[in-house]
């Protein structure tokens, strides 16, 4: 153990911190433009890690940074907890950013240093979604847009022939139901919730491995299409809203192979149409708005190229028609 003031000077360890232990498992993937390596003694987190990033599309960009997570279970026995975990705490210091989930765990990222640690309460075991979301996709989130300098986006994109339309809209607006909707349909599906794009070149990423649906979306699915994703299991969000957690690996589903090139932003809206409407939206209004809902990526250093370049491309307000799919004929008339 470290040696402390006062303490009786006696045999230490050569390594207390476990800096050069060979961990069991090593997981190698590129997610987002990054070569990322996830080590871990435990069987459960590796097995966790391969769940949510196992079988994606590389979707490579250039110049791969490497970095490297790794996860540990805290040792002694699972602390017995009823109740799904605290909602994060978000912290930084000293160059370092920290998300902690009470005393399930937390994790602890190095942008700098192109590094993590996940430190995982056994308890956390019994509830994988929040851990998978939490903490694994947290970590590899921030530290691969802070290493390659992306803008993070809440946001979805779906695209055709290497091209892509970014869809922007408060929770609601019908992202999860177009998106769904555009898998059934021969889109090229890039991510629904998180969007990563390049600032200089427009090419967006994103980790296509969930897809989280409402029951209430199912209605618009062909009898069978709907036993598909009723076929899913359910996962509940922290609002307490439940939803199918489709696997978009494990079906025929058209997952984007590359960085899309993103051709036109459309904010989506819950407001009606006689029939699906594209609305051209000022520059001005488009940029308020859009630093209005997507306030973190704002704040960044990647944001002002981004936004420079946003001057290029068609922002328009997308009305609801009275079926969602008169909606994806639309957005295909923007990748035409």
């Amino acid at each position: 153990m470290p040696i402390f003031h006062n303490q009786l000077i006696e045999p230490q360890p050569s390594d207390p911190f476990g800096e050069n232990r060979a961990f069991k498992h090593r997981r190698r993937r590129t997610l987002l433009g990054a070569k990322i390596e996830f080590a871990t003694d435990s069987d459960a987190l590796a097995a966790l890690a391969d769940e949510a990033f196992a079988g994606l599309p590389a979707q490579r960009l250039a110049g791969a940074p490497a970095l490297s997570i790794a996860m540990q279970l805290q040792p002694g026995a699972a602390e017995p907890r009823s109740n799904a975990p605290a909602s994060p705490v978000l912290q930084s210091a000293g160059g370092m950013l920290i998300g902690s989930l009470g005393g399930f765990g937390f994790a602890v990222l190095s942008p700098a240093s192109r590094c993590a640690l996940l430190s995982v309460n056994r308890a956390f075991l019994e509830h994988p979604y929040h851990l998978r979301y939490e903490l694994m996709e947290f970590a590899v989130y921030t530290l691969a847009a802070r290493a390659r300098s992306l803008v993070p986006l809440h946001g979805g994109c779906i695209g055709k022939q290497g091209r892509g339309v970014l869809l922007l809209g408060d929770s609601g607006t019908g992202k999860s139901t177009l998106a769904m909707l555009s898998l059934y349909q021969g889109f090229d599906f890039l991510a629904e919730d998180a969007v990563f794009v390049e600032p200089r070149t427009l090419r967006a990423t994103g980790i296509s491995n969930f897809l989280h649906v409402r029951h209430e979306a199912t209605r618009w699915l062909t009898p069978s299409q709907r036993r598909q994703v009723k076929a899913a299991p359910r996962i509940e969000r922290r609002s307490g809203v439940r939803k199918y957690e489709m696997d978009l690996r494990q079906a025929p589903f058209r997952l984007a192979q590359t960085p899309l090139k993103i051709s036109a932003l459309v904010f989506l809206s819950t407001r009606f149409a006689r029939g699906p409407a594209l609305i051209p939206l000022s520059r001005e209004a488009a940029l308020k708005r859009l630093r209005h809902e997507q306030a973190y990526a704002a704040a960044l250093p990647a944001w002002q190229p981004f936004e420079r370049k946003l001057k290029n491309l068609p922002v328009l307000e997308l009305r609801r028609g009275e079926h969602p799919l008169e909606s994806l004929a639309a957005l295909e008339s923007l990748l035409a």
